[in-house]
């Protein structure tokens, strides 16, 4: 079973300088997603990747080190995916009811799922699977502090919370909740269903809930 914690050093070991290792990167990691679809994690190795890449192992390795160091790159290319499809989804012109905007988070996490497989099968797993696979903390953080950002400007969630936001990780354990729980339809459907989608928003909107209210008494 892969790890699904993001450990210090881990990750690209050297960024690309130039064009062309820029896009030996961007074809080890499209070939990443590719194998991650077609094969159980547990037989994807650095030598499959590369093959899969046209790279050689060497440069495979001056890269990425191991396959755990692909799979952080692409989580982590995952998550600038989601701040980016949520910077779009906020209106700066309105300041939304904050149920009806996490709705919409809900919405962009559950389409980004079903669009994208293999980052479906890397974070929140495979039908059949005991548990979800791979995750990467620090850009998980830095998602959820966009999406609190992102909620406080855009939405009436400061309002509501009468000034007195929760703690900074809050928004990223409220999306720990939301993965959890898409994590666990896709294990046992095979998919994030409908009604899966509707648990996940209620639980988050009403840990939401429960939180600002209690900061406001």
């Amino acid at each position: 079973m892969v790890s699904k914690k993001h450990h210090p050093g881990r990750g690209m070991r050297h960024e690309p300088s130039q064009k062309r290792s820029s896009n030996k990167v961007d074809e080890i990691l499209k070939a990443a997603e590719e194998l991650l679809v077609e094969l159980p994690i547990e037989e994807i190795t650095t030598t499959i990747i590369a093959e899969r890449a046209g790279v050689t192992r060497t440069s495979m390795y001056h890269f990425f080190p191991s396959k755990l160091d692909v799979f952080d790159a692409l989580t982590e290319r995952y998550h600038t995916t989601l701040r980016q499809k949520l910077l779009s989804f906020f209106d700066p012109r309105t300041n939304e009811e904050y149920h009806h905007a996490w709705a919409g988070v809900s919405g962009v996490y559950k389409d980004f799922f079903e669009k994208t497989p293999s980052a479906a099968i890397l974070i929140l797993g495979r039908k059949g699977a005991k548990q979800a696979i791979f995750g990467n903390d620090e850009s998980e953080e830095r998602l959820a502090e966009d999406i609190g950002n992102l909620m406080a400007r855009h939405t009436n969630f400061t309002e509501i919370a009468k000034g007195n936001p929760p703690e900074p990780d809050f928004f990223q354990f409220v999306l720990r909740i939301m993965t959890s729980l898409f994590s666990a339809g896709v294990r046992k459907d095979g998919r994030i269903s409908e009604r899966t989608e509707e648990e996940a928003r209620r639980a988050t909107i009403a840990y939401i809930d429960a939180r600002v209210n209690s900061d406001s008494n």
